[in-house]
């Protein structure tokens, strides 16, 4: 049986590497992701492209029907929603890997430079499974040079400025963090790295889709990883994040702020199960105050403050205007801050 593993391996190279044949491979899986042209969605045709012959529809849907369904944790993060990010062809490119080593790795990145590069979103959708496959491989071998390329290729999509694609590249990262093995709680050998390049702090200069992109990915990170069976630098992460998250609360954009908000919810409620299993571990270490007193300390005060701020408008026009206008910018940013706080409850 092992000499027939081998066997099937040595042949399966010599396939992957003839000239073409991956750029081939990708080609043929984005055209199985329709796009809406109406909505700019993607659609699943699970086999039913008009450019799939008879034994390809078969095969496709023989796949996705045989393969697991993922993810198992709960899937209620409404902002990176509605994409088409097929788990199944995620597992072909991981499963590739483990049987074939780095020669299948290479040859994917070469045939993926383009993809990435690409703007069509069926092209990215591959692109992100693929990713995906490799991420989650565990491949031996020269793997600090191929975590090297994968972690530049990831931060590029982190600061690319479109966002029609965000929601397969949510799905591969979350795909990429998952925990192996039955219980899901053995991480995975690049998460860290995954993570690193996530918690990496993005350019001022960025427009405020790519923040939100940002932490968007952080909140389908964050919730793969299970609170009971978090690492000192899992540990870590959350507190670096919390951190960021508290003091970004009051950012001027909504769509930031709500994305703050999301991941915020996540990060808290993986501390506060950790802080179960482990009193004390997490609080402590996010300064001179709990995160929690710093979320919630202050909140009524500050309700109250807006409401009669709110009131008192119309008595202030006498008032003068360098000092109305400081004023006006204190009440925005509290009730910035309030807006956050809703999106998290």
């Amino acid at each position: 049986e092992e000499c027939n593993i081998l066997s099937t391996g040595t042949l399966l190279n010599d396939i992957i590497q003839e000239e073409g044949f991956m750029n081939d491979t990708l080609n043929s899986l984005s055209h199985v992701h329709i796009i809406s042209d109406s909505d700019g969605s993607s659609k699943a045709s699970y086999g039913a492209s008009s450019f799939q012959s008879g034994s390809d529809k078969a095969i496709t849907y023989f796949y996705f029907d045989f393969s697991a369904s993922w993810p198992c944790t709960p899937s209620w993060i409404s902002l990176v929603g509605g994409g088409t990010f097929y788990s199944s062809f995620a597992k072909i490119f991981k499963r590739l890997i483990q049987q074939c080593g780095m020669p299948v790795m290479s040859s994917l990145q070469t045939a993926l430079e383009e993809f990435l590069s690409s703007k069509e979103r069926s092209r990215q959708c591959v692109a992100a499974e693929a990713m995906a496959g490799m991420l989650h491989s565990d491949v031996s071998g020269d793997l600090e040079s191929g975590s090297d390329w994968l972690m530049l290729q990831l931060q590029k999509v982190v600061l690319a400025p479109s966002v029609e694609s965000v929601p397969e590249w949510a799905s591969c990262i979350r795909y990429a963090v998952t925990g192996k093995e039955r219980s899901g709680t053995r991480a995975p050998v690049l998460r860290q790295k995954v993570l690193d390049c996530l918690c990496t702090a993005v350019p001022q200069s960025v427009a405020t889709s790519v923040l939100a992109k940002r932490y968007s990915f952080l909140s389908v990170a964050l919730i793969e990883i299970s609170p009971h069976k978090m690492s000192p630098a899992e540990e870590q992460y959350h507190v670096t994040i919390l951190n960021e998250l508290l003091d970004n609360m009051s950012h001027s954009s909504a769509q930031v702020r709500e994305a703050i908000g999301v991941a915020m919810c996540v990060a808290c409620s993986n501390v506060r199960l950790a802080g179960a299993r482990s009193p004390g571990v997490l609080t402590e270490q996010t300064g001179n105050e709990y995160w929690y007193k710093r979320l919630t300390d202050g909140a009524t005060e500050l309700s109250v403050s807006i409401q009669n701020n709110s009131q008192s408008k119309q008595l202030e026009l006498a008032s003068d205007s360098s000092t109305a206008n400081g004023l006006d910018n204190k009440e925005e940013a509290d009730a910035k801050r309030m807006e956050t706080r809703f999106s998290i409850s």
